[in-house]
């Protein structure tokens, strides 16, 4: 419809599923391949006579969707959004982090519309940019401060958490700073 073309530019129109976005995002950090999506690392089989067999779940490459090329021109893209744009709260110093705030308005299934007082809030991103380890997306519905008010911002709401949960890992994998 001509309303998508005009609006999905900012990402009204568009319904996808965290996971649909998690894999979107990570396949730039992996030179535009999508990965097939794995819940499970390891099987432990047990025999009957009491031996466990481990059968590891490989990586699988689901398809290029975009060339090496376009990964890394948006990934850059990503990590300006952190060092320069909105999303300064997801920084992380000493790493370059890529990544992008998310705000959704929540359709009104009453009156129709959208409900001015109810917000989705979102933050995707993945570090390190140089090497990706790991992807994170940390979705918040109806957000409210500590005060009752509505929170509208992914920039003041989920990229802060994305930050402490990235450095967490980033410590715990004891990957160095690569700045």
């Amino acid at each position: 419809r001509a309303s998508n073309v005009a609006t999905v530019g900012y990402g009204q129109g568009i319904a996808i599923t965290p996971l649909q976005e998690t894999l979107a995002v990570a396949a730039l950090a992996n030179e535009g391949k999508l990965m097939a999506p794995k819940i499970v690392k390891t099987f432990i089989h047990h025999q009957a006579d009491g031996a466990a067999v481990r059968e590891d779940v490989e990586p699988e490459v689901a398809g290029q969707v975009v060339s090496s090329a376009t990964a890394s021109a948006l990934s850059a893209m990503l990590v300006s959004v952190v060092e320069n744009g909105f999303s300064k709260s997801a920084d992380i110093a000493g790493y370059k982090i890529a990544g992008k705030t998310g705000t959704a308005e929540v359709p009104d299934k009453i009156r129709g519309g959208y409900d001015p007082d109810k917000r989705t809030n979102s933050f995707i991103g993945f570090a390190p940019f140089e090497d990706p380890r790991f992807v994170i997306l940390i979705k918040l519905d109806l957000p409210r401060a500590t005060d009752g008010h509505i929170q509208f911002t992914g920039s003041n709401t989920a990229a802060p958490v994305f930050r402490s949960l990235a450095k967490f890992i980033l410590e715990y994998l004891k990957i160095p700073p690569t700045e």
